[in-house]
């Protein structure tokens, strides 16, 4: 369901006023104004959609919306991962971690969600009317603006689809003030071909770069699209298009792995935009945005600590990254997100936000990885696997890790050797529980044991002995893997149905 209170057009004039001239003092600030501009209704689209300047300040609008999600995007994406400890101070942090989740739990909340889709979908429908109005905004501007939304929209789904399976595919804005919506869930399979359609046109036609480092890093580009719509691909099973979307952004030459000693400046408060980053959610404390990281992974809140039995066993003393990953004083603290200095207790303060990196070029080497070993069906094996440890041996030796290329002809063996590698390197930047989920999925329709599943197996040995018995019971069922639809939804929209695992709890 949708619904929008009711907003002056005075009100959303100046909203847009101050979007406007914020969006060119630093990109996509957090002001009060900006968090409470509400869509354009019916009403007043005729005299709002009028310039370029209004097109923009919706999409900006878009990635404040986008800065609301990140609390569900983190809790979903690491807390139930098995390198993380989820802390009290996420709610039902226990019943989280041993695989328990209700439909009342704060984390099956999906609204943020919506409000993001709905706004794009805002920019979608109403932008093409501003190209007979504003002579300055051109059609090839019309298109970078559809582009851009369409991969916000998609981002969001792309989430949604990750943790709930199946939900609403709504394709048009809420214009009404009063009118309530009420929508079924769409398959899976739909809303992903909806996401790759978008994402194909957005990854032909979008912004090829900003006029800053900090717009060109922090706005959906053309490269940033199709970063989003390789790791789509690679979801839904397309390996070849997966393979195809990544050489898109790869063969552009624009991106490469740092040095390692530059490595910890792709995170560091102060660091960030690096030639290895595609796209990453900017913050800025002299505009008032405040980044998640120090409430999620410092003592001042701690929502995940850092497994140390799994991540001690994946990360030896002589592979440099381990101190960034399990490091702090009581080596618990993803200490590339909050750290200050290394085998300290000095963390980032109130004061300092590093940004979120979503996508840099290790995330599309190892899609890429993952995607040509499932390509090797017969013909050209050796060569596929060859490129496969290419990758994985590029990425290691520049982080200072020791890589053992794979041999074996077992696709799936082949496949955990490279999310085991991936977990390495990108530990806690939104991959893990996802990784488990995509290839456990794989690993139930190739007949696999339940027992013997990757994502079964991970969860399970992260867990005490005397819990293990208990939490097995819990997520033997490839149902339980996504999200219950939170009570409240179910309440308001009498078109939904729970998912499937969740329907008799």
């Amino acid at each position: 369901m949708i619904t929008k209170p009711k907003k002056t057009l005075e009100m959303k004039r100046i909203d847009l006023s101050i979007g406007i001239l914020l969006a060119v003092l630093a990109l996509f600030s957090s002001c009060d104004s900006l968090l409470d501009k509400e869509p354009i209704d019916e009403l007043t689209e005729a005299e709002f959609w009028q310039t370029e300047a209004d097109v923009n300040a919706s999409l900006i609008t878009c990635y404040v919306d986008l800065k609301s999600c990140m609390e569900e995007i983190m809790t979903w994406s690491m807390s139930r991962a098995d390198i993380v400890n989820p802390n009290k101070n996420i709610k039902n942090s226990n019943e989280i971690e041993t695989g328990i989740i209700l439909p009342q739990f704060e984390i099956t909340k999906w609204s943020d969600f919506y409000k993001m889709i709905n706004d794009a979908n805002f920019v979608i429908k109403f932008a093409p009317q501003v190209v007979d109005i504003d002579a300055d905004y051109t059609e090839k501007d019309l298109q970078e603006s559809l582009s851009e939304a369409y991969t916000l929209r998609a981002m969001a789904y792309f989430q949604l689809v990750k943790a709930f399976g199946e939900v609403p595919l709504i394709l048009e804005p809420s214009e009404s003030d009063n009118v309530e919506f009420y929508y079924e869930k769409s398959s899976e399979d739909a809303i992903l071909s909806q996401i790759e359609q978008d994402l194909e046109y957005a990854g032909t036609n979008g912004k090829k770069e900003w006029g800053t480092v900090e717009e060109t890093k922090g706005r959906f580009t053309r490269d940033a699209s199709n970063s989003l719509l390789a790791d789509v691909y690679l979801w839904h099973n397309k390996y070849q298009e997966a393979v195809t979307a990544v050489d898109r952004v790869i063969t552009t030459g624009k991106y490469e792995l740092l040095p390692w000693e530059e490595w910890w400046t792709i995170f560091r408060w102060d660091g960030g935009n690096t030639d290895e980053s595609i796209m990453e959610l900017q913050y800025s404390l002299e505009n008032r945005e405040y980044s998640f990281h120090r409430n999620w992974f410092s003592p001042y809140g701690y929502r995940v600590l850092s497994n140390y039995q799994i991540m001690d066993v994946l990360l030896p003393a002589i592979d440099p990254r381990r101190p960034y990953t399990i490091g702090g004083v009581r080596g618990d603290a993803p200490w590339k997100y909050i750290g200050l200095e290394l085998n300290s207790g000095n963390y980032i303060t109130s004061n300092q936000h590093p940004n979120w990196v979503f996508y840099r070029l290790p995330t599309l080497m190892y899609i890429k990885a993952e995607a040509l070993n499932r390509m090797r069906t017969g013909e050209n094996d050796d060569q596929l696997l060859l490129q496969v440890n290419q990758i994985l041996t590029e990425i290691s030796e520049r982080s200072g890790g020791i890589y053992t290329p794979a041999t074996s002809n077992d696709v799936g063996a082949v496949e955990e050797k490279i999310l085991e590698e991936k977990v390495k390197e990108m530990a806690y930047e939104g991959y893990r529980w996802y990784d488990l989920v995509r290839v456990g999925r794989r690993q139930v329709e190739e007949g696999v044991l339940i027992e013997d599943n990757i994502l079964v197996r991970s969860v399970i040995d992260a867990q005490p002995e005397s819990k293990r018995e208990y939490v097995k019971g819990n997520i033997l069922n490839p149902l339980s893997w996504f999200l219950p639809i939170n009570e409240g939804e179910l309440l308001r929209n009498p078109n939904l149905v729970q998912n499937p695992y969740y329907e008799n709890l």
